[in-house]
């Protein structure tokens, strides 16, 4: 009866060590996943700023007044570079994981 106890003892110890370790890999894991959508939502957001900086840009040379083509040109580079920031941001995002 005692050795049945100490086992009994024994695998409820393996069982909280076992269910210790899922817990962690869990939190390991939804901490990943939701570093990596960070990460695609940053890469989508550099698609679509560049995407519209080049559309801005391109829209922007068909105008004939002075002024609304500096503006085009100011709005395209803004765009442009904050799709490089967020490029950069995922790119440091996908690397620290």
């Amino acid at each position: 009866m005692t050795q049945a106890r100490v086992l009994l003892d024994e695998v409820s110890t393996m069982g909280t060590k076992l269910r210790w370790a899922g817990s962690m890999i869990e939190r390991i894991v939804n901490k990943t996943g939701n570093v990596m959508n960070l990460a695609l939502l940053l890469g989508a957001m550099t698609l679509i700023c560049w995407m519209v900086g080049g559309a801005v840009a391109v829209l922007g040379t068909a105008e004939h007044s002075h002024h609304r083509q500096e503006m085009t040109e100011f709005l395209s580079l803004g765009l442009n570079l904050f799709g490089v920031v967020c490029a950069i941001a995922m790119a440091a995002v996908v690397l620290t994981t």
